[in-house]
């Protein structure tokens, strides 16, 4: 449609005043900028779990999930420029570094898109990187248009993340650094967010690693979530609110 509105403006523009075609030359210039920069859905699918949807707007490709209250973004890329951090919230991932600047072995739940453990296979290539993901669909699809991939020291196990830590607390599996990502921008899993679930994770911690829990205040739930955390690690930091607009 915006096709056919330029040689109609090439047509009409002779017989409009000198003032209001300039006025139409800009309407069309906005108007072809917004067409060059509209979301356009690249995929879609309907999961076990959830609808995925892949949009992508100029360099911006973005995961979403719309599972409870509408669409949420998951994870965004700028694929002009693949190693930059769009949200702050995977920023604050990285503050635990502060207390645990050398991991070694890493856990990651939830995959999203990959950005967190890429950039962490990035900074620690020698670093064992384990992510639990319990939806198939959302490694294809992080495989397939956010550049993530699998190699000998970071492997996807497609499985519940509550499940496959109480299992490795059997198998008597350590983490030196273990990131809590298996959320959205209004949701977090019950079994997840419980003490129960942090009393489960630290089995599986070395004496000397960290948990970071980053508390979202997106959906009117981030308040909350550092309870468990507290109550279970007392001494120990968590991120008590980080007001974002990420989702």
């Amino acid at each position: 449609r915006i096709a056919l509105l330029v040689p109609g403006f090439l047509a009409m523009k002779n017989k409009l005043s000198p003032s209001l075609r300039g006025v139409a030359a800009c309407c069309l210039a906005l108007l072809l900028s917004s067409a060059a920069y509209s979301a356009e859905v690249i995929h879609e699918e309907k999961s076990l779990y959830r609808d995925i949807n892949v949009v992508q707007t100029g360099d911006r490709r973005c995961l979403i999930f719309n599972v409870y209250r509408g669409d949420r973004n998951q994870t965004c890329v700028d694929v002009s420029n693949r190693d930059e951090l769009i949200f702050s919230y995977t920023k604050m991932s990285f503050a635990g570094l502060l207390l645990n600047p050398d991991p070694k072995k890493i856990l990651i739940a939830g995959l999203g898109g990959g950005t967190l453990p890429l950039a962490f296979n990035d900074l620690f290539p020698d670093a064992q990187i384990d992510i639990v993901e319990v939806d198939q669909a959302v490694v294809n699809v992080a495989k397939g248009f956010f550049f993530f991939e699998e190699n000998e020291n970071m492997t996807v196990a497609v499985n519940d993340a509550r499940v496959f830590v109480k299992r490795a607390g059997i198998l008597g599996d350590k983490y030196d650094f273990i990131i809590l990502d298996a959320f959205g921008g209004d949701y977090i899993p019950e079994h997840h967010e419980s003490a129960g679930a942090c009393a489960i994770a630290g089995e599986i911690r070395c004496a000397s690693s960290r948990i970071p829990e980053s508390s979202l205040d997106a959906g009117g739930l981030g308040h909350e979530s550092p309870r468990p955390h507290r109550s279970v690690f007392p001494g120990e930091p968590a991120a008590r609110r980080l007001t974002t607009t990420d989702y």
